[in-house]
């Protein structure tokens, strides 16, 4: 995964200083300083008499004909749309006919968790996606992308044939050229040449592609099984047309052809051969019959509410080849349509985060097995961040008009605020409980509305004793300060989790979301806060989704003193650490049972100049201030006191509109 992240990453950065002479902005207009008499005016070249035409007495007594310009309506600035809020040159499901224009930039990290009911142990599990990659417009229309993309699907029991399981996993990086040949005012087209190379080194789980089927007997125990291994280049072409029907609605034809093996080389790693051939999946002792030529034609919609949100959604249906797993007489594929539907936000030209549902079993939209479906058809939840580097520098981003106080700005007890750390800003966080916990934590302004999270949590109990989080934060509603003043934030982050700390069992996948919102009354010295909490154990087995709700207040004691009260329901899914692990030894978690979690603290706010410092004392009963550990109760009704040291940097001016 780390070798997979520098590469992307080494190709951005040759991209980025390619271009950088190119970047500068050209000032077209040069201001002319205000009257110092009159703010509201400029001075005129033509505002002084002119001078008499002659000295005689009568050409004295006239009065000079001065005629002061007419007044010139100030122009409107042109707005010019990024490749974020245009119509999307990518579903997602494939590429449409819309390119990225010269020197952009584009970088997106994507993840997708299917919640499949029962794995082979019959607890409940998931199959788990991760891609991450670049797309350049080399020309306006000529775009170029790749990426690296990942997938550890889980151990799928009786989906085929009666007693016996199945395994995907992949590894690969997809590359793809986008020629638009055809761009007129309603109709584009384009043409879109991919490949898929297998990875060396594992981008989630292990190397390359594999294929393992196995028989089981009546205790569970495999008795035979064989590994497909495939490691070749997978060929795509596709040519997307899209019609605009309006400058909102856009409708999409992608008829696309990918290139799979039609047999891939298979090999008896448990028991007898020849009974693995007579399961009848298409195995013959060194071979097993694999997807083939698969085709199909895309038909998709893309409608833009506003430049800030879009909506897509796209369906394939396949006419050659097999792309799924499923139940079939003489094979372990079966033919079946792909879909997708989702939508983009993006609360600035430069940044966006999508949602979507899918049973894509290819981690990229952009790649030859974006025409593959998961087995068993079951769809999955993804979540998608895309950032735009301004290289040209037409995408500069206006900060917001007003701000508010400071103490808006720090992280509640449990979990993060509804403000977003303006431009250039940032927090640090050091946090200590009384069962040794060590929690430090950065707090990013990016952009006016988008803040990165980065967090470490340390403790030191058996249960979750380490959690990593990154979390990226966007300001759906901004507080600027008013005296009755809304805000609210949508949070999407990745959280890794060791299991036990006597456990070998390395770091497991989590997914988080959350949507905090706060109403803050300035005249009463009250903010009120509510969160919405949604945490997806992507790669523990056995765990439940865990769905809860923070309510809470920051009542003003005194100007830089403040009492915290926080109360977390938890609506679904358990929260309740056990001591106990199951005789399984898997990743599991021992939680069961539903126990609420309580914060209760006092804030001290110490202002100096462009900085301000905090100090918290606060009480609960979390394992944790954030992510899988703030949702989760210490065991046996267990409590601990905290202590969180706060520098905030970077203080915006605090200041009310009119």
């Amino acid at each position: 995964m780390k070798s997979a992240i520098a590469a992307i990453g080494s190709l951005g950065i040759v991209l980025l200083s390619s271009q950088a002479a190119i970047a500068q902005p050209i000032r077209s207009v040069i201001e002319i300083p205000k009257s110092n008499f009159f703010p509201n005016s400029t001075p005129s070249r033509s505002s002084a008499p002119s001078a008499p035409a002659s000295n005689s007495a009568s050409d004295l007594q006239k009065t000079p004909d001065t005629k002061l310009p007419e007044p010139v309506a100030n122009k409107p600035k042109e707005t010019k749309l990024s490749p974020l809020q245009r119509p999307l040159f990518r579903l997602f499901g494939f590429e449409t006919a819309y390119t990225l224009k010269q020197q952009e930039l584009v970088f997106y990290i994507a993840g997708i968790s299917f919640n499949n009911p029962k794995d082979f142990r019959g607890d409940s599990n998931r199959s788990n996606d991760t891609n991450i990659g670049l797309a350049y417009g080399i020309s306006d229309n000529l775009q170029v992308s790749i990426g690296a993309a990942g997938k550890n699907d889980t151990i799928f029991r009786n989906l085929v044939r009666p007693s016996s399981d199945i395994q995907l996993l992949y590894s690969n990086f997809p590359l793809n050229v986008k020629w638009q040949y055809l761009d007129q005012d309603r109709l584009a087209a384009a043409v879109v040449l991919g490949v898929e190379f297998s990875s060396p080194v594992p981008i989630i789980q292990q190397p390359g592609r594999s294929v393992f089927f196995s028989i089981l007997n009546n205790n569970g125990t495999r008795t035979n099984q064989f590994e497909a291994k495939d490691n070749t280049p997978y060929l795509s072409l596709a040519f997307p047309l899209a019609y605009k029907v309006t400058d909102q609605l856009s409708l999409h034809l992608n008829p696309q052809v990918s290139f799979f093996p039609s047999s891939i080389p298979a090999t008896t790693t448990i028991g007898s051969t020849g009974a693995l051939i007579d399961q009848n999946v298409g195995f013959n002792g060194d071979r097993l019959d694999y997807y083939g030529t698969v085709a199909g034609i895309g038909i998709g919609v893309n409608y833009t509410v506003t430049p800030k949100l879009q909506i897509a959604a796209d369906i394939t249906p396949v006419f050659s080849g097999r792309n799924s797993v499923g139940v079939s007489d003489d094979s372990l594929f079966v033919r079946r349509a792909v879909w997708n539907i989702g939508l983009q936000f993006a609360p600035n030209s430069r940044t966006a985060a999508s949602i979507y549902a899918t049973n894509r079993f290819g981690p990229s939209s952009s790649a030859a097995s974006n025409l593959l479906v998961q087995p068993n058809g079951e769809y999955a939840i993804g979540a998608q961040f895309t950032f735009l580097p301004d290289i040209t520098g037409n995408y500069q981003i206006e900060n917001r008009e007003s701000y508010p106080k400071a103490a808006a700005f720090f992280t509640n007890l449990n979990g993060l605020p509804s403000a977003v750390l303006p431009n250039n800003s940032i927090l640090y966080q050091l946090s200590f409980g009384t069962n040794g916990r060590v929690n430090p934590t950065v707090r990013l302004g990016i952009l006016d509305d988008l803040e990165l999270a980065i967090n470490y949590s340390n403790n030191n109990v058996e249960v979750l004793p380490t959690e990593n989080s990154i979390t990226a934060r966007y300001a759906l509603v901004q507080d600027e300060g008013k005296n009755y003043s809304y805000s609210s934030a949508l949070g999407i982050g990745l959280i890794l989790n060791v299991v036990s700390k006597e456990r070998d069992q390395g770091n497991n996948l989590a997914l988080y979301a959350d949507l905090p919102t706060s109403y803050r009354v300035d005249d009463w010295g009250i903010d009120f806060k509510v969160t919405p909490k949604l945490i997806i154990p992507a790669q523990f087995q056995g765990v439940q989704n865990i769905l809860a709700v923070t309510v809470g207040a920051n009542v003003k004691l005194a100007e830089n003193t403040q009492i915290i009260g926080e109360y977390t329901p938890i609506i679904s899914g358990n929260n309740q650490l056990q001591t106990s692990f199951t005789s399984s030894g898997f990743q599991t978690i021992p939680l069961s049972g539903k126990t609420g979690i309580y914060n209760i603290g006092l804030r001290q706010l110490f202002p100096n100049g462009n900085s301000v410092y905090a100090l918290d004392l606060y009480f609960t009963n979390s394992s944790g201030d954030y992510g899988l550990q703030g949702v989760s109760a210490l065991s046996n009704g267990g409590s601990q006191v905290g202590l969180r040291f706060n520098i905030l940097n970077g203080v915006p001016e605090s200041r009310k509109p009119d």
